[in-house]
């Protein structure tokens, strides 16, 4: 399925299917105003619907929608009044969506191809994975994309698929070429996550801090989350760390943090314990604690994401967990399902189990002394 994606509009109905930022649908929902509301999150990437809970979500593919009487005057009236062929008003769960007759056009366009491309990047000899990167972060990028190349050459074919990894220059807007998923996203890159995103493509093992950054629905992590390390930041450990000489102090936010560094004196040896992102993101008021005397304990998920050999050796192994559970005929939406029970273990990576933590297979975070 390397077919290029030549057609405009359907190329804005994959952006809007998918929530990319720029053409992220707003409406209500039983009512309530609610915005960033992309079809896949719902009725699956390629349309072709689920559950959730009791709620059996419709396939929304279009030959399942002409099946079901739909048009695309049928089609833009449910997205907009909630009404299906007929006039029966449908569930309330479904968003009633403020959305523009250039718009339902570019849906309806998509979820022509939508079923379709859910195979994308995949041929008979080989599954093509993409590392986009603009800027600045194709340098590393070009690192990771060597490491894993190196790394899935070793392990060889599987159903007869050679496990191909291309850096994915993102220049001028342009669109990403066919790939089966982005793996590796630096998430701080922001022109290659808005095409990634536009793009469709599930993202396995993303860098970087995913706090108030918009990321596919279908996005796998190799790390624990921040939630993770403010739980460690109100646990017994920390509290020992900071306790361990007497005087010591949990820092739990930027203010605080800016509030003790300003009232900061000698500091008297004093502990000091922190996120390692809260630490990064305020440079110059961990120097002031320092200068003062502080020592300071930074907590940050386990794992070293520039170490490449790791990282590689770890998205080899998430990799080829999915694709072995998904088997010969290689769907995204089949490789997900795979991921989601995928349990790895690759030392020194923290071990990785999906079924048990969702999304991230870890919530492990460790300590680190932050130097002078």
């Amino acid at each position: 399925m390397g077919e290029a994606r030549a057609d405009p509009q359907q190329a804005e109905g994959r952006a809007i299917y998918f929530g990319a930022a720029r053409q992220a649908l707003a409406g209500t929902v039983a009512g309530v105003a609610a915005r960033a509301l992309p079809c896949a999150n719902c009725h699956g990437r390629d349309g072709g619907g689920g559950a959730e809970g009791a709620q059996r979500i419709p396939p929304i593919d279009r030959e399942s929608l002409a099946g079901r009487g739909y048009d695309q005057d049928a089609f833009a009236a449910a997205l907009s009044h909630g009404r299906a062929p007929g006039g029966r008003a449908l569930a309330l769960a479904m968003p009633r969506y403020a959305v523009t007759p250039d718009q339902a056009q570019a849906l309806w366009r998509f979820l022509s191809v939508a079923s379709a491309e859910d195979a994308s990047g995949v041929s008979t000899d080989a599954v093509i994975f993409l590392i986009p990167a603009s800027g600045a972060h194709m340098k590393a990028a070009a690192s990771l994309e060597a490491a894993l190349a190196a790394a899935f050459a070793e392990t060889g074919r599987l159903f007869g698929r050679c496990i191909v990894v291309r850096m994915a220059p993102v220049l001028d807007g342009a669109p990403l070429p066919p790939g089966f998923a982005a793996l590796g996203l630096a998430l701080d890159d922001a022109p290659a996550r808005e095409a990634t995103l536009r793009a469709g493509l599930p993202v396995i093992a993303p860098r970087g801090d995913a706090t108030s950054i918009d990321l596919p629905a279908d996005t796998v992590f190799i790390q624990a989350g921040e939630d993770a390390v403010h739980a460690g930041l109100r646990s017994r450990d920390a509290e020992a760390a900071a306790g361990a000489d007497g005087g010591g102090l949990v820092v739990p936010d930027a203010a605080a943090l800016r509030r003790l560094a300003e009232s900061a004196g000698d500091m008297g040896d004093r502990r000091i314990v922190l996120s390692a992102r809260l630490a990064e993101a305020d440079p110059d008021a961990v120097a002031r604690l320092r200068r003062a005397g502080a020592r300071i304990t930074a907590f940050r998920p386990a794992g070293d994401p520039t170490a490449w050999p790791q990282v590689s050796a770890v998205i080899t192994a998430l990799v080829r967990t999915g694709l072995l559970a998904a088997g010969r005929p290689l769907t995204r939406r089949s490789f997900l399902a795979g991921l989601r029970t995928a349990s790895v273990a690759v030392p020194p990576w923290p071990p990785l189990d999906y079924r048990q933590v969702p999304v991230r297979g870890t919530t492990q975070i460790e300590s680190t002394e932050i130097s002078p």
